[in-house]
């Protein structure tokens, strides 16, 4: 007789909120970094599941995601307002019902606009970039179908809530 195995969390969406502090520079050459406290969401799709492994206490999960984010830098008398979109594919190994591991990686593209007297067409490009993007993270389960998240990668690190549906 062959046991069922249960998945531990049949959700195959999941969309977060939270605050995110972002790194970033005006001349990537110097390889200075800016962290700017910025919000977003992310929306998440899990459609394979128990891939690799199967028990009852431990189980895998791979998806793709796609975030949209927004901070400002003022640099003087500009404004510079960044909105990063984000596009990953993580894979989270979940411990049980009440913690999930991940770590994803994927490409990350800048949409900048400027304001204010100041702006320097040359900083709004720099900003601009496109850069990788990836790190590990952590869910906790707080009650059904809602868990608190927290980030930290190349990109940043921050954290937030997230529901499972």
């Amino acid at each position: 007789v062959v046991q069922e195995i249960e998945p531990l969390d049949k959700s195959v969406h999941m969309l977060s909120g939270g605050v995110v502090y972002f790194a970033n520079s005006f001349d990537w050459s110097k390889e200075e970094r800016i962290y700017s406290r910025g919000a977003g969401v992310r929306y998440t799709l899990m459609p394979f599941r128990m891939l690799a492994l199967r028990k009852s206490s431990l189980q895998d999960v791979i998806g793709v995601e796609f975030g949209v984010f927004n901070y400002k830098i003022i640099n003087n008398s500009a404004i510079y307002n960044v909105a990063p979109m984000q596009f990953t594919i993580k894979y989270t190994l979940l411990f049980g019902d009440t913690l999930g591991l991940f770590v994803y990686g994927g490409i990350e593209n800048h949409l900048v606009w400027a304001t204010g007297t100041g702006a320097d067409d040359n900083i709004r490009v720099s900003l601009a970039s496109q850069q990788p993007c990836g790190g590990l993270g952590l869910l906790f389960h707080l009650v059904p179908s809602w868990d608190v998240r927290v980030d930290a990668g190349i990109e940043g690190f921050g954290g937030g809530l997230a529901v499972r549906f």
